[in-house]
């Protein structure tokens, strides 16, 4: 899901509480985040350019699967059963050990009204056992309409494993 992309990380469709600006037009161009304390001027301290972007939401592993998402041991099937700070146990079934070795990441992203509103990540080494069990940082339930979670090949290329499971 490409949302956690332009919100998140180079965020074109601003994030209420973020301090990035986008310094030229379309969505080509330099983006800077900047801090500002005590009234004083702004303080650039990142800045991204973008020269182009392919965006696929179409998964690179045919056979790669998430299982089940559980709380403590309990599946979960909506946004009702989560609570705030909760960890989400996300199990991911690999048939063909396409993920072996590689380090798996996996974000779980809330949104209120389709608008990404926060994100919990973790990341695991996949062994061969075709089964890999990740737990989420704790989430945030507060304002949001439904959670997506989701498996990337890593931070910086966002090529997603899996489709992403949506949970409302």
């Amino acid at each position: 899901d490409r949302a956690v992309l332009t919100d998140y990380v180079v965020p074109n469709f601003k994030h209420e509480k973020s301090n990035w600006t986008k310094m030229t037009s379309g969505f080509k161009g330099v983006y800077y985040y900047s801090t500002r304390s005590g009234g004083g001027a702004a303080e650039s301290l990142y800045s991204i350019k973008v020269e182009s972007l392919t965006v696929s939401d179409e998964p690179a592993e045919e056979n790669v699967v998430i299982s089940s998402i559980s709380v403590n041991g309990n599946e979960v099937k909506s946004l009702s059963e989560l609570h705030k700070g909760d960890m989400l146990e996300v199990e991911i079934n690999d048939t063909s050990s396409a993920l072996k070795d590689k380090t798996l990441y996996l974000l779980v992203a809330g949104f209120m009204n389709s608008r990404f509103k926060n994100v919990s990540t973790a990341s695991k080494l996949a062994d061969s056992s075709g089964t890999i069990k990740l737990t989420s940082g704790a989430i945030d339930t507060d304002s949001i309409d439904e959670i997506r979670v989701m498996l990337w090949d890593g931070l910086d290329t966002l090529i997603p494993l899996t489709p992403f499971v949506q949970i409302k």
